[in-house]
């Protein structure tokens, strides 16, 4: 069997192909084998429901969100001084993780305490530098300066970041790999995000958010599209969303009781766009002149979704950051992270026709009127509804409605009470093994 790599460089695919279906089955048959679907990829936090261990989306999202509110980034300022300290942080809590890498030449360290409490601690014996020109602003960027001094840890149960491969070594790699299929998986697990690409991704947008949260009290900045949704790998961008929790549907009376008072603010923009470009310019302006790390600072408000576009030198993380009310993009990976989670073989199939993509030169690493990777997620998608790996959208809606009807009260009701399909659709995303169909596909793709 010809290996991975020689195979899809030397198979030529014009973009009016790739519009028919036939040529493109043929193509996702090449590239699959025998990948079996023996547990979804995400096994981190859940919820109970009827007893019985249903994970979502949401409890990933808040899980992650907690994590990173418990973790610090610390630049150190001598090699080899990871021993004092995760001393000198044992003082002030119990340390659940820590792990060093390297960015822009800058060796750190990502810590996790099991408390906030223990951060603030933390922050409470952190000093500002003295006798230089910076602002004394406080955040969880830190910098380390190493004495040398006490007794050192011999063997500290840190962890290092093992150094990511590049395309060079694992296109040997593949080379010496005979199954397709085998190659499939091997692609994706030295490409995919690591533990601590994610944990850093969530770091910074617990960074964005904190930096506004003295204005807007009930901002969110939460991570979308690649870095969640279980397709993003390593080096890829970070989009963030920035949004305010509806603080306009809080109910204003309390133990029956109408509140009496209420915070005097200012009236937002009628136009939407109008706003959000308002605020951007207020997020831009606070990560250039307050942010510690955060460099070359973009504000791009003419684009169809205004961004900020900013580097996280610690991290080495270009960051994006749109701000919406309706969070759609944040509904998005959900819903790609869910269809993702029914099977095993999607996300590897996903990658390597992302990555045969790019070497025909469908798909361009800048944006322009040709296939981006996006869309060919949506392809590989449909592809594998079409074949009953992945049900279709419209069947889970048919059997939530079913179901919902023989209940007394649904869950999820629109303005005028009557069930919405779009919510329909993103709450039950999170039960959708329930509707899977029991005689699922477990044969390969090649087979099909």
């Amino acid at each position: 069997m010809l290996p991975l790599i020689p195979m899809y460089r030397s198979l030529s695919f014009s973009r009016s192909f790739m519009l028919t279906g036939w040529h493109y089955a043929f193509s996702i048959q090449h590239y699959s084998s025998s990948i079996r679907p023996p547990t979804p990829p995400y096994s981190g936090p859940s919820t109970k429901k009827s007893g019985v261990i249903i994970q979502t989306f949401d409890a990933m999202i808040d899980f992650r969100r907690q994590q990173a509110r418990r973790t610090v980034l610390i630049h150190l300022g001598r090699s080899h001084s990871e021993s004092e300290l995760y001393k000198l942080c044992s003082r002030v809590g119990q340390i659940t993780n820590m792990t060093l890498y390297t960015a822009n030449k800058k060796e750190c360290a990502l810590l996790e305490f099991s408390t906030e409490q223990s951060v603030k601690n933390l922050l409470e014996i952190t000093s500002h530098f003295i006798n230089e020109n910076r602002l004394p602003c406080a955040s969880r960027n830190l910098y380390f300066a190493s004495q040398y001094t006490g007794a050192r840890l011999k063997y500290p149960p840190v962890g290092r970041e093992v150094q990511q491969l590049d395309d060079t070594f694992i296109d040997k790699a593949l080379n010496d790999i005979r199954n397709v299929s085998d190659q499939i998986r091997y692609f994706w697990q030295k490409t995919k995000l690591t533990e601590l690409d994610t944990r850093l991704r969530f770091f910074v947008a617990s960074l964005v958010e904190e930096g506004l949260r003295s204005i807007f009290v009930d901002t969110v900045c939460l991570p979308f599209g690649s870095s969640v949704n279980t397709f993003g790998k390593t080096r890829c961008d970070l989009d963030m969303l920035l949004s305010f929790e509806d603080f306009r549907d809080k109910n204003i009376k309390y133990d029956g009781k109408m509140q009496q008072l209420r915070f005097l603010t200012k009236r937002s923009y009628l136009n939407d766009r109008f706003q959000a470009q308002a605020y951007l310019k207020i997020l831009a302006d606070t990560l250039k002149h307050f942010m510690a790390e955060c460099t070359n600072v973009q504000i791009i408000l003419p684009a169809r979704v205004p961004i900020v576009r900013f580097q996280h030198r610690l991290s080495d993380l270009q960051c994006d950051v749109s701000m919406s009310e309706f969070k759609s993009s944040y509904y998005m990976s959900k819903l790609l992270w869910s269809l993702s989670s029914i099977d095993s073989r999607v996300a590897p199939l996903v990658f390597v026709i992302r990555r045969w993509a790019r070497e025909a030169s469908i798909t361009q690493s800048t944006p322009g009127p040709w296939f981006s990777n996006f869309q060919m997620t949506l392809l590989v998608l449909f592809y594998l509804q079409s074949i009953e790996i992945l049900p279709k959208l419209n069947y889970i809606n048919e059997q939530f409605a079913t179901s919902s009807s023989s209940s007394s009260s649904p869950d999820v009701t629109s303005a005028n009470g009557d069930l919405s399909d779009n919510l329909i659709l993103m709450n039950e995303l999170e039960n959708i093994r329930r509707f899977h169909p029991n005689k699922s596909n477990n044969d390969s793709l090649g087979k099909k």
